[in-house]
């Protein structure tokens, strides 16, 4: 069985929330007047989802979308790379202190491995940080196995990543499940490499019309 990681098992939003709000509080102290009166902590929310986006397809890489991030939360297209980075650094920081895993991951994970099935986690985050947030969230055991998408060469919506997966497994797309939180990511995607895949919709409102079936907590998967 296949997971995402940020918002399936970790509550990725929140801490991304709270760690924003710090940064700005410390390196940033925006007013928001000087964006159109946007908050400063929706802003960064907002370049999050449209730069990590053009990451997902391609168009820049991981490291990129950091540093174009902060040049455009910042509004100075000229920071270079060190600066950038280590401006990203601070938030990250931050972000690591606030890591918390959802109240239903853990248990799923072992309700899963109590039936005999491999459990792997799929994700379009970088691999340290990524396995840094399983330990420091009590989520990773050491047969637990992680497939990145910086390390692999594609991101997902590509379904690429998921024969990749597949491959490393020796596992064929009928035998294996994905569970995650995007439907595009995480449910159309995998299901175009022939896997089945289940929705994770803790939050949303449009699970009914949309007429994918979804389940709303960990707790309902199927196992």
């Amino acid at each position: 069985m296949l997971f995402d990681l940020d918002g399936t098992l970790v509550d990725h939003h929140c801490a991304a929330v709270a760690a924003a709000g710090d940064f700005i509080r410390q390196y940033a102290r925006h007013d928001p007047a000087d964006h159109g009166g946007e908050d400063p902590v929706a802003r960064w929310m907002r370049l999050e989802e449209v730069h990590f986006r053009r990451y997902e397809h391609g168009e820049i890489t991981h490291t990129q979308q950091r540093r174009e991030r902060i040049r455009d939360f910042f509004g100075t297209p000229g920071i270079d790379d060190g600066r950038a980075d280590e401006l990203f650094g601070h938030f990250l920081d931050f972000y690591r202190s606030r890591w918390t895993a959802f109240p239903d991951a853990a248990d799923a994970l072992n309700r899963v491995r109590d039936k005999g099935l491999r459990v792997a986690i799929v994700t379009n985050g970088a691999l340290a940080l990524q396995k840094m947030k399983l330990e420091r969230t009590g989520l990773f055991t050491g047969d637990l196995m992680m497939f990145c998408s910086a390390e692999i060469g594609c991101a997902k919506p590509d379904p690429g990543i998921y024969r990749h997966v597949l491959d490393h497994l020796d596992c064929r797309a009928s035998e294996a499940l994905m569970v995650g939180d995007n439907l595009a990511n995480d449910v159309h995607a995998a299901r175009r490499a022939g896997l089945q895949a289940i929705w994770l919709a803790r939050y949303s409102r449009t699970g009914n019309t949309t007429g994918e079936p979804f389940i709303r907590s960990l707790a309902d998967l199927p196992v």
